[in-house]
């Protein structure tokens, strides 16, 4: 059971420590980005890390003068003895574990998570498409027990459906292509059409079009009003979100900034800005949208929230769940020996310049992440408060 834990926890994590700006503001920054490593020694990464952390990162004016990075026995050391205080993010990963998440359309996992629910029971809370577990019937929901040893590429567990029905079953790490819109529905509740779907990160190469044939039915139906579910969506690129943004909002905000990106003072130069995507097809053109938020919510996630709220774009985002995480800044790759250093490189903002949600923002309406029943199913308590709020006018 400690496998499968350990694997949802570390993909969500590193999944809201990056949220990647667009690749052309890499482009701009990239006079700064680059590692020049004249040895992989360990005097000299810790000089490269802290030498970095002098110049580009964002709180640069802040860190420590003259600190002998000798006495530090990694560079991870450092970095965590000199980044800023409100830094709850930068990081530094292997090369090749961060090649495996970030730079394959394939995984090779169980492709489940799973979390203990209010009783302590292990619950099922999400399972991969063309996963293992996937292919071998798991739903969320069920609950699990471990009958067996762990081990990296395989375990045996005990699935209970919330019928009761027990069954074994082994599951074999595999490969399989990522797919990161988990469900999609479209339901008629009093005579209103609704669309709904899960979108569980922005990294991943074909997102953008899975997006685009998501909308392309929603038009199709002439959906009334729309529901994102974005309870483990961690982030990743801002492109992305972006793109979903304009898919939501419409032709009203094509011409729109979506976010302002603010580096530090040395590099106001670089300072930038990320549009609504005008290429957006199947676009909705709706006033408001539903958003299903809880404490995994995250960085690009957040950055939808936030641009879609600006004034100019006359959008009502109304959050169901519960805080989401605060994170308003992004952070870029810097590649070194067999390492990769995400540091903290600018601080994103609306149109209004509101930057109000380093603690995350706070639910419209409250509702508990209901791991007792299925995505799309109405009895899940926050895809119940949303569709009340539609119905009702109010929260539950």
């Amino acid at each position: 059971m400690k496998i499968l834990l350990k694997s949802f926890f570390i993909t969500i994590l590193l999944t809201i420590l990056i949220s990647c700006g667009s690749s052309s503001h890499k482009k701009e920054a990239s006079s700064f980005l680059d590692a020049d490593l004249q040895s992989c020694d360990q005097i000299s990464k810790n000089r490269f890390i802290y030498s970095f952390l002098q110049d580009g990162y964002y709180w640069a004016d802040e860190v420590p003068k003259n600190l002998d990075v000798s006495r530090f026995d990694t560079e991870e050391e450092l970095l965590n003895r000199v980044k800023n205080s409100k830094d709850r993010f930068s990081f530094i990963i292997d090369l090749n574990h961060y090649s495996s998440i970030f730079e394959s359309s394939s995984s090779e996992d169980f492709g489940i998570m799973s979390d203990l629910d209010e009783e302590k029971n292990y619950r099922v809370i999400y399972v991969a498409p063309n996963s293992p577990a996937y292919q071998a019937n798991i739903k969320r929901s069920d609950r699990i027990l471990n009958i067996g040893e762990d081990s990296n590429d395989s375990i045996k567990l005990r699935v209970i459906d919330t019928n009761g029905s027990s069954r074994v079953v082994e599951l074999q790490k595999s490969s399989f292509l990522k797919k990161e819109v988990g469900y999609k529905k479209i339901f008629i509740k009093d005579g209103i059409k609704v669309g709904y779907f899960v979108l569980n990160s922005f990294v991943g190469k074909n997102i953008n079009s899975d997006l685009d044939n998501i909308f392309r039915d929603f038009k199709d139906e002439n959906i009334d009003e729309l529901i994102i579910d974005l309870r483990y969506n961690g982030g990743g690129n801002i492109d992305i979100s972006a793109h979903l943004a304009s898919l939501i909002s419409g032709k009203k905000s094509f011409s729109h900034i979506f976010q302002h990106h603010i580096f530090n003072q040395k590099y106001s130069s670089y300072n930038n800005n990320s549009y609504f995507d005008t290429n957006a097809k199947n676009a909705l053109n709706l006033d408001r949208v539903f958003v299903i938020t809880t404490h995994l919510t995250a960085s690009a996630s957040e950055s939808l929230i936030s641009a879609l709220r600006a004034n100019e774009n006359k959008m009502k985002v109304i959050t169901i769940g519960s805080t989401s995480y605060g994170k308003p800044y992004s952070m870029y790759s810097i590649k070194y020996c067999d390492k990769v250093f995400f540091p903290i490189l600018m601080k994103n903002f609306n149109t209004d310049y509101d930057d109000d949600y380093d603690d995350g923002f706070e639910a419209t309406c409250s509702a508990v992440d209901d791991k007792e029943h299925n995505f799309g199913d109405m009895k899940e308590s926050s895809l119940d408060s949303a569709l009340y709020y539609i119905t009702h006018g109010s929260c539950k």
